[in-house]
């Protein structure tokens, strides 16, 4: 609404939005904005979306939603596929959607819109309820729950307090034919405590492959960071070096011009503007060129003569000798 109605550019938009602006929140809800397609503020390409502003957290600003969800480790879903379903929604004009985060559900309200023929969504969403609990609920007959004769009960099925689908349902139907199993079998009772203690083994080994991982991901990222800040600076600061010889060069160049325009030549020049003159046998320096190159060597003649008449250069060398003759 606000790019549509006072035509500020977007990206001030998306940056007060990652800025935590609060005229993009309202207590602790904040909005996000995706690009419906791949865009180059992201570095991946995944087909789930780019995240062009993140009211929560300004650091998931350039990442896709696979790489977000990585980094806060809500794998019950995937990003392709939540990307999908909120563009689904944005464009049925419902604009909500619901999906499992964590252990938790989430709700979503989602909206579309376009902006020089790019397609973006705006979201936010917030936690509802957690999701259904396991099947297996035991319950005891004794107010002492701990005490050794207590009857224990195994209750199987989805509770009344539940919403379970058919599939859930179907699962927990299951259940009683497996404790029979483990009932008759006294050995799967091991095989069963192996299982217990594997599962959370191998989670906590995931995770902590995963953790490494994203603090490996977020190292290279600051890193990076740091070396293109680095980068900018060292830009700035040849940038102004390069600015200071430009003018320096010019303003040597005026002076030059100026001592040329005040100081004498030598009186053997002409008027000529050529830089090379000619020196004709008449003139006296012909002459004296030639007895001083017969000092050295005898029966030496000179076939043409030039005189170099380089105002810049004389100026050049006029300055100088000045400067140590002081």
């Amino acid at each position: 609404e606000a790019v549509r109605t006072t035509k500020i550019p977007i990206e001030w938009i998306f940056k007060d939005i990652s800025s935590q602006n609060p005229k993009f929140s309202v207590n602790d809800f904040s909005v996000s904005v995706f690009s419906f397609d791949s865009h180059q503020l992201c570095a991946t390409s995944d087909g789930s979306g780019c995240a062009m502003a993140y009211g929560s957290n300004r650091n998931y600003v350039g990442l896709t939603w696979n790489e977000i969800l990585e980094l806060e480790d809500a794998l019950t879903i995937q990003g392709t596929l939540l990307h999908q379903n909120l563009i689904d929604a944005s464009n049925s004009g419902t604009g909500v959607f619901e999906y499992p985060y964590s252990g938790k559900n989430k709700r979503a309200w989602v909206a579309s819109f376009k902006n020089n023929s790019e397609s973006y969504y705006v979201v936010t969403d917030y936690l509802t309820v957690e999701s259904n609990p396991a099947c297996l609920a035991f319950t005891s007959t004794n107010d002492d729950f701990y005490d050794d004769d207590d009857d224990i009960d195994v209750v199987v099925g989805c509770p009344s307090n539940m919403s379970c689908t058919e599939e859930d349902q179907s699962f927990c139907e299951l259940i009683p034919g497996l404790l029979a199993s483990v009932t008759d079998h006294p050995a799967f009772i091991a095989v069963l405590v192996l299982l217990l203690i594997s599962i959370p083994v191998a989670m906590y080994l995931v995770w902590r492959q995963k953790k490494k991982g994203r603090e490996k991901l977020r190292q290279q990222m600051t890193e990076m960071q740091k070396k293109m800040e680095a980068m900018k600076n060292i830009d700035s600061d040849l940038m102004d070096v390069n600015r200071v010889v430009e003018e320096a060069k010019k303003r040597q160049a005026s002076l030059i011009t100026k001592r040329a325009a005040l100081q004498e030549t030598p009186p053997t020049w002409s008027n000529s503007l050529e830089t090379l003159v000619a020196v004709s046998p008449e003139d006296e320096e012909y002459w004296s060129v030639l007895e001083k190159m017969r000092l050295s060597i005898p029966n030496v003649y000179i076939s043409k003569l030039w005189r170099v008449q380089n105002s810049s250069l004389w100026s050049y060398y006029s300055f100088h000798k000045d400067r140590l003759e002081m």
